[in-house]
């Protein structure tokens, strides 16, 4: 099966498999992404499969209400969840109906952060976890103490794009934030 063909490919190496769902609404996610149906069936087939997975989820205006319930649906068999605003990018910008307003964005932000405290403290990757803490709704663990300058007003993320960080045993680093998780 599909996942057991994912698991012998993933067996002994420090792998993650990321999965993209704006909503377990099939309107909504549809509308940005298509195929809710089968990706919605293959986590299904997948759940008790010993990969390590993480969700991610683009916020905009059409799930600004509800994203945070890809959480309750999908915890404890995805145990790492990471969200994002819709950035103003040129595809982006053709869909004005999903941009929201940075006061619509604060009022999600605020919202999960006080939906997440149900879950363990390591519910999101490090980047988002000091995303909340720079937006005033969270704190950070100590291992992040480094980062305590860190700033997400940019107008979208680039790294791995732009650049990447080779660590001193050679790993190579798409984003020096969630330098535990992002090994290329």
């Amino acid at each position: 099966t599909f996942h057991k063909k994912l698991e012998s490919i993933s067996k002994g190496k420090n792998l993650i498999l990321q999965i993209s769902l704006d909503s377990t609404d099939s309107t909504i996610n549809d509308y940005t992404r298509g195929k809710t149906a089968k990706i919605l069936k293959n986590l299904e087939q997948i759940k008790d499969s010993s990969i390590e997975f993480q969700m991610a989820t683009v916020v905009h205006k059409l799930n600004l209400k509800s994203a945070h319930n890809v959480i309750d649906e999908f915890y404890p068999y995805i145990k790492r969840f990471h969200f994002l605003n819709i950035q103003h990018t040129e595809e982006a910008l053709k869909y004005p109906e999903l941009l929201m307003s940075p006061e619509e964005a604060q009022d999600f932000w605020l919202n999960l952060s006080e939906h997440s405290k149900k879950f363990p403290n390591d519910l999101f990757l490090p980047s988002l976890r000091i995303q909340l803490r720079a937006m005033g709704t969270a704190t950070v663990d100590p291992e992040f103490s480094l980062h305590n300058t860190a700033s997400f007003d940019c107008s979208s993320c680039t790294a791995g794009h732009t650049h990447i960080n080779i660590t001193s045993d050679f790993k190579v680093l798409g984003c020096d934030i969630a330098k535990d998780h992002t090994f290329m």
